[in-house]
């Protein structure tokens, strides 16, 4: 079994999150890795919280692995952190 693991990198928008949802499902990845990063501003803050929300309603096909930022790192730094945790999570699966 091949495993090709999914990386979902959000912030503030959850009309997009559902979108992705929604686009997912047909395809269940498993696993998926979900990162958001911290709000900007307080009043980011809700927000934020929806996107999370969204993916604790939505995701039924399998156990996201969510992590939450309580910071905003920025895009750049989430990018790299992201990947760079999932690789080294993987690398287990490989060997």
């Amino acid at each position: 079994m091949e495993i090709t693991p999914l990386i979902l990198l959000m912030y503030d928008r959850p009309d997009k999150v559902s979108r992705m949802i929604g686009a997912l499902r047909e395809f269940r990845p498993d696993p998926l890795f979900v990162f958001s990063d911290g709000p900007k501003e307080s009043r980011d803050a809700l927000a934020v919280e929806q996107c999370v929300d969204l993916i604790y309603d939505r995701v039924d096909w399998t156990k996201p692995r969510l992590i939450r930022r309580e910071y905003n790192l920025g895009l750049a730094k989430s990018v790299v952190s992201a990947v760079d945790m999932v690789y080294r999570s993987m690398i287990g699966w490989f060997s």
